[in-house]
Parts: structure tokens; sequence; C-alpha cells
């Protein structure tokens, strides 16, 4: 289920729930969070896409949330107190591909992006959303929970 690092948690969507049996899921190098070999079944996680051949699964807003209650904030982390306060705005796409970025560093053991998630809370400031900061630095700092531990090599 990676594209080139060593995964070392599970996905905290099971992504893979939503294909068929047999087909290859990986994350991918571009935009989206993830590619298939098989068509997906609909999911209000995923937007699902098709791009040379092979399928894509996008993270939706219903997703994004989602990660929200399968990490926890372990200790007193303040730029999670800070993007609380903006949980329930709207979630903008850019904020989705960020979250996304997260996810994936998270997924292959690549260090946390500060700046990108510091420059995405200036732009959100600007224009006035917001929602989904508190997920994308959930999934950055937080300890993943509800049954997606560290993946076996």
């Amino acid at each position: 289920m990676h594209s080139g690092g060593v995964v070392t948690m599970r996905d905290p969507l099971n992504a893979a729930s939503v294909l068929p049996e047999g087909a290859c899921l990986r994350l991918d190098r571009g935009e989206c969070l993830y590619v298939a070999n098989a068509r997906p079944r609909p999911s209000p996680f995923f937007r699902i896409g098709i791009r040379g051949g092979l399928w894509t699964l996008s993270l939706t807003e219903c997703g994004a949330r989602q990660l929200e209650t399968r990490f926890v904030p372990d200790g007193g982390d303040f730029l999670l107190s800070d993007f609380a306060r903006l949980r329930g705005r709207a979630i903008s796409g850019f904020e989705l591909r960020l979250i996304e970025k997260c996810l994936k560093d998270r997924l292959l053991n690549r260090p946390a992006d500060g700046k990108a998630l510091r420059q995405a809370a200036a732009r959100c400031l600007r224009e006035g959303c917001g929602g989904g900061l508190f997920a994308a630095r959930l999934v950055q700092a937080g300890v993943c929970a509800g049954g997606a531990g560290a993946a076996k090599s």
C-alpha cells in the first residue's frame, strides 16, 4: 500500500475496504491520496476519479471530519488548541489536499511539514475557512486510535 517508502501505520480510513477482493491500493505520488487498479465502491470518505487507467481516491470533507475521530491529541499542542476553535467551518479544497499530504507523510513516516500548515492557516484566515486545519494538525501530531495502529512490515 505504498509508493517508495516504508508504511509505518495502517490507513485510518481503511481505504482498502472500498475495493474489490484482490485489488491493489497505493499511496499516490501526485495530487490524490490513493490510486487503485480496480473500481472502488462509493464511499462518503473518498471522491473517486480515474487518471491514466488507474482509479483515484481523494479525501472528501466527510473523510476529513472522520479523521478527527481516528486520532487523539498527544499532549498540549498549542496549534491544536488554536485550530479547535475553527472546527465546524467549511473545509476548502486546498485544506483537503493539505490533510492528504499530512496523512501521506504520516503513513510513510516522513517528518511533519509545519511550514505548509502555517501557510494554510494564514490563507484560511484571509479566506474565512479553516475547518480542516484541526484535522491536518491532528494527523500530524496526534496518536492514531480506533483500531488503526502500527502495521507489520
